[in-house]
């Protein structure tokens, strides 16, 4: 198993790697790279990771609560089962991951898109909404207007 706890990971690329049970708790850095990585149970709580390409991902009840993920991409990512409570999504792309039953509990999601996404059984702030944007077919979450 990778620990990579509290370490310093910007720019480090971890792509097409297995990192099953992997723990990224704390870790901080900007621009690291997961593509095509794979790993049920990886673990990212508390994490500083912006701008990370989670592209294509198979990730799985992975936890992402309380990590600050601002500006990262889960394209095509198969997170089914995953935790991102209380975290920090501001600005990130969701688009056509497998989110079923994913928890996004108190998680930051402004400005965060979810086009094509499969988002069957995921949980999401009650303050929050999909609305589409005006300039096309992109949803994303944007706060209530209650």
């Amino acid at each position: 198993m990778l620990d990579m706890n509290g370490r310093e990971v910007s720019g480090l690329d971890f792509s097409g790697q297995d990192l099953t049970d992997a723990n990224f708790d704390g870790a901080q850095g900007t621009a690291t790279v997961f593509r095509q990585a794979r790993g049920r149970g990886f673990s990212a709580r508390l994490a500083d990771l912006l701008e990370a390409d989670f592209a294509d991902v198979d990730m799985q009840d992975s936890w992402f609560g309380f990590a600050n993920l601002r500006r990262s991409k889960f394209v095509r990512a198969g997170l089914r089962g995953a935790n991102f409570m209380f975290a920090h999504l501001e600005d990130v792309d969701f688009t056509g991951a497998d989110l079923r039953d994913v928890n996004f509990t108190c998680a930051f999601l402004d400005g965060a898109v979810f086009t094509g996404a499969n988002i069957e059984g995921a949980i999401f702030p009650p303050d929050f909404s999909l609305t589409p944007k005006p300039e096309g077919k992109v949803l994303q979450f944007r706060p209530s207007t209650r």
